[in-house]
């Protein structure tokens, strides 16, 4: 298990340099989930976190997505989400992850 500064680019390049996959369990994920996403795929690896802000995670799909898809990486945010989803007409769907 490697620590780094969530907003230190210079740490994170270094504590992820030869890392396969990043497990970010830093918080709140609305001010660390990209710039830990950013220097883990540039690092080549793998990024998971745990996180649940829908926000957030849309924010890292729309601008994210297509750069781990062209690196052959996965990115997975909000990996094991508890969520209550609310549709177009305002219905509530609850889903929950399962391992």
């Amino acid at each position: 298990v490697l620590e780094a500064d969530a907003f230190d680019a210079r740490a994170l390049a270094t504590a992820f340099a030869d890392s396969k996959v990043v497990i970010n369990a830093t918080g709140p994920l609305r001010e660390t989930a990209a710039p830990v996403l950013i220097a883990a795929l540039a690092a080549g690896a793998h990024y998971v976190d745990v996180g649940g802000e829908q926000a957030t995670l849309l924010h890292l799909y729309e601008r994210h997505e297509s750069t781990a898809r062209r690196a052959g990486l996965i990115a997975l945010p909000g990996a094991g989400l508890d969520c209550g989803a609310r549709s177009s007409r305002g219905s509530t769907r609850s889903c929950t992850a399962r391992s």
